[in-house]
């Protein structure tokens, strides 16, 4: 807006405006975090007691597999956790990524320090987490992946195993003998038992003869 100059107005005398109190620094952010603003601006929204939202004044970013900012306002030391997404570019339409695209956001590529480099030139947190939590994730597939195809090449060596010794369980018989085993050996455990049952009666009616006489 056009400044106009206003019919009456007196500016301050230059002594008193020398003498007016300087404006106060900004007090320094709490241990671990940013002022949010600046290059270290993210779009963190704290919904206050009452409902009402407000940027947050200080923020912290948790670089971990699902990256996490933690915000604060100012005159308050209670923490404010949420996911760190990218911030969604609306001044285009958005993309479709194919798979030989999203291969580039991984690590250990030829691309990556050039990737890392134009990340730092770009300066968006946001953006830095989100490559971030896509090299992590795509890094732990990557090893769950090859934990998998162990366990699946374990698998088929026990299953070459399984089936040549079901094969050789049936040229033997090993069922029917097995099962005539069983019963065998039930009626000589019922045999011995009552043999024993018979030895303790001889006994026990031996030692009744004996006392009476």
């Amino acid at each position: 807006m056009p400044l106009h100059q206003v019919q009456g107005f007196v500016p301050f005398p230059a002594e008193l405006v020398s003498r007016r109190s300087p404006r106060l620094a900004d007090p320094p952010p709490p241990l671990g975090f940013d002022r949010n603003r600046g290059a270290d601006y993210i779009p963190c929204l704290i919904t206050l007691p009452g409902g009402r939202q407000a940027s947050a004044d200080y923020v912290r970013v948790i670089m971990e597999m699902d990256p996490r900012v933690v915000g604060r306002m100012e005159g308050d030391d209670q923490d404010y956790a949420g996911p760190l997404h990218a911030t969604p570019d609306f001044t285009v339409d958005r993309p479709h990524y194919l798979a030989d695209d999203l291969h580039r956001f991984r690590s250990n590529t030829d691309e990556t320090a050039l990737f890392d480099a134009a990340l730092e030139y770009i300066n968006d947190r946001t953006l830095s987490a989100e490559v971030y939590r896509y090299r992590q994730a795509s890094s732990l597939i990557a090893i769950l992946q090859r934990d998998i195809d162990r366990i699946q090449q374990r698998m088929w060596e026990a299953g070459a195993l399984l089936e040549g010794s079901s094969r050789r369980l049936e040229a033997a018989n090993a069922l029917d003998r097995i099962e005539e085993a069983v019963v065998a050996r039930q009626q000589r455990q019922a045999q011995q038992a009552e043999q024993r049952r018979q030895s303790g009666a001889q006994v026990e009616r031996a030692e009744r003869r004996g006392r009476r006489s």
